[in-house]
């Protein structure tokens, strides 16, 4: 039987809360699931506010736009790892931010505070970090970008629950982001959230997912965006059972990288990282990944460094950004990682057997000429 990469948990109370919810015909955003979701995300990250949004993506973009028209900086350069998905990057832009991208720490996969130390300008406003496989950003990120008088939106997409050194995220961070897609630590389908302890971000924030206009006959009157990028009421009434079952979820999770780890398998995890997906080293990602799939074992390949990625046609900002400026500088981390780096299956599904004959798989690619 084929292993994938990732099996999503169903927690047994999904299907009574989606019937209710449907029996409810409330199924638009702002329902009884809609508002207990938030308060459940809410109470995970110290009372903070949430704000749901359609993905995590958009969560990013709102989050920016937020932030940057509270602390009047609405423009100017961010700050981002080269090594992350580029929708992270796609947020960036869409919030109207010219990218500037750091280095790596290549075992880690995060940035770190030398590395943003090294990319800092004048122009630089804010700081995105992102923590990647579930691998939580060292601590002193934050000092040196509050040191430098920067803001900062976590992308947290992979890695809903962790902590850095044991401090909430949204004590450290002016915002938080997180996606809910069907592979990710809270799987619901799709959808992100929005976590802030500043009231104005909240404030700004909760205004631009929805129409963002008042009610009665002036509904449709609206001076700002409306970006809809709201949450349905179905999908919050999934996170709700979903969520209550988060924390036995990642215990099982780690008893998976424990299996890993009995296998002889170098863990780069630590004590308070949420493990999502297994990075691990091979001699080529590509062939590895043809290697694995031939054995019916779905891996995932590495990302393309940002300051590769050609850039879509309907952003020209991009070409004119310093992403492509830098294309020369020596990232040197990040091209470790995209050279060598793939992600093995990592799910409570998945059995001493299967971690089994995922590292017998491993070893037998990397004896291959």
């Amino acid at each position: 039987m084929p292993i994938s990469v990732a099996f999503p948990y169903v927690a047994p109370g999904v299907s009574a809360n989606v019937l209710d919810a449907l029996s409810s015909a409330w199924l638009s955003p702002g329902g009884k699931y809609s508002t207990r979701f938030r308060e459940q995300i809410g109470s995970m990250y110290n009372k903070s506010n949430v704000v749901l949004t359609n993905s995590g993506t958009s969560a990013i973009e709102v989050a920016l736009l937020s932030v940057g028209r509270v602390y009047g900086k609405a423009s100017g350069a961010v700050l981002m790892p080269a090594y992350t998905c580029p929708d992270t990057l796609m947020a960036v832009l869409k919030a109207g931010y010219e990218p500037v991208i750091c280095d790596v720490d290549e075992t880690r996969c995060c940035l770190t505070a030398q590395t943003l130390s090294e990319s800092l300008s004048s122009t630089i406003v804010g700081v995105v970090p992102v923590h990647i496989y579930g691998m939580m950003v060292p601590i002193d990120v934050y000092s040196v970008a509050r040191k430098h008088g920067l803001f900062i939106v976590d992308d947290a997409c992979e890695a809903f629950g962790g902590t850095v050194s044991g401090m909430s995220l949204a004590d450290l961070s002016d915002a938080v982001c997180f996606s809910f897609r069907g592979e990710k630590l809270l799987p619901i389908g799709t959808g992100g959230a929005i976590v802030t302890k500043h009231a104005g971000v909240y404030g700004v924030a909760e205004s631009l997912v929805g129409l963002n206009s008042p009610n009665g006959a002036q509904r449709y009157w609206c001076a700002d965006r409306c970006l809809s990028y709201e949450y349905p009421e179905v999908l919050s009434a999934i996170g709700c059972a979903q969520i209550e079952v988060f924390l036995a979820e990642i215990s099982r999770r780690l008893s998976v990288v424990e299996l890993y780890r009995r296998q002889g398998i170098a863990i780069p995890f630590r004590a308070y990282d949420v493990p999502w997906k297994m990075p691990i080293k091979v001699r080529d990602p590509v062939l590895a990944y043809d290697f694995f799939s031939r054995a019916g074992i779905e891996i995932t390949p590495p990302f393309v460094p940002l300051h590769r990625l050609p850039g879509p046609a309907y952003l020209p900002r991009f070409h004119k950004s310093e992403v492509v400026s830098q294309r020369d500088r020596c990232l040197l981390g990040a091209e470790f990682l995209y050279e060598h780096v793939v992600a093995l299956p990592l799910h409570s599904h998945l059995q001493d057997a299967d971690v089994a004959q995922i590292i017998s798989t491993w070893r037998a690619f990397e004896r291959t000429d």
